[in-house]
């Protein structure tokens, strides 16, 4: 079990007149080697649950166990749970700072005390797993473009070698070229099976296309859980919890509905085409 959370509740001010309750008894279970997606309109608690799985907040009322290790406030603990589990923000970019790609990557392995000929390693690994070449680690950070500038600050994280990767809206803001640049390497780092990836959209093309499970939160509850296909293929959820449901898996489940063999979900449109070639 990567992450276990039972019973978590959160308030923001607690105690004060303009108290805010985020979290109420959220129980879930994220398998290791899976990627999972985790949606909600905006104000649901998403990013307050997501903070709790590296320490960044500590629950007030239930727990929260990474590994089987119960979260708890304890300095030494919380340094190497934040090791462990690598959490990319929303906009990372706007945190980067070093005078050249290469120091921004290496910063994570540094403070870690590697030597340098580790921190290389960690760094010509990490450019490659987002799909950007050594010819950008001398290159200035601000001088990239925006999708390009997140791969540079997603490498930072997994320069630290995460066994847990959670990702905050990582394609807002991007144009669809700095889109399908992150999510090929999602894709890249869910395929590899290394490690587990925990990935907050509001985008429901990109859960479809990256996750096989979700959570769905509303008002600080998980309201629905379960496999994707399941979840939008449940009319009654889809209705009662507006989810947009992605014209290209409704497409696939119009077709089949005509009689068309369809084999695999369209979660993407290489999926569809594939699908529906063999139709033809």
């Amino acid at each position: 079990m990567a992450i276990e959370v039972k019973g978590l509740s959160y308030i923001y001010s607690r105690g004060l007149p303009y108290e805010k309750e985020a979290l109420t008894s959220v129980s879930i279970k994220i398998f290791k080697g899976e990627a999972v997606g985790i949606v909600g309109h905006t104000g649901s608690g998403k990013s307050t649950l997501i903070q709790h799985f590296n320490g960044l907040i500590l629950p007030q009322v239930g727990t929260v166990k990474v590994f089987g290790e119960e979260i708890k406030n304890d300095k030494r603990f919380l340094k190497e749970l934040r090791r462990k589990v690598g959490l990319v923000f929303q906009f990372p970019e706007s945190q980067l700072f070093a005078e050249t790609v290469y120091d921004d990557i290496a910063f994570g392995p540094r403070n870690l005390k590697l030597s340098e000929e580790e921190v290389k390693e960690r760094v010509m690994w990490a450019i490659d797993e987002v799909g950007l070449t050594s010819e950008y680690l001398d290159r200035s950070p601000f001088s990239l473009s925006g999708g390009e500038k997140r791969r540079v600050a997603i490498a930072g994280v997994l320069s630290m070698k995460p066994e847990i990767l959670v990702l905050d809206e990582p394609t807002a803001g991007l144009d669809p070229q700095g889109r399908e640049e992150i999510l090929s390497v999602v894709k890249r780092l869910k395929s590899e099976k290394d490690v587990t990836v925990i990935f907050v959209s509001h985008s429901m093309e990109d859960i479809l296309s990256l996750v096989d499970r979700i959570f769905v939160l509303k008002e600080g509850r998980v309201v629905v859980e379960g496999k994707i296909e399941e979840v939008f293929k449940n009319k009654e959820i889809v209705e009662l919890f507006d989810l947009s449901v992605p014209d290209i898996f409704l497409l696939g489940e119009e077709l089949k509905e005509k009689g068309f063999k369809i084999d695999e979900p369209f979660r993407d449109p290489l999926i569809a085409k594939k699908e529906i070639v063999k139709n033809i």
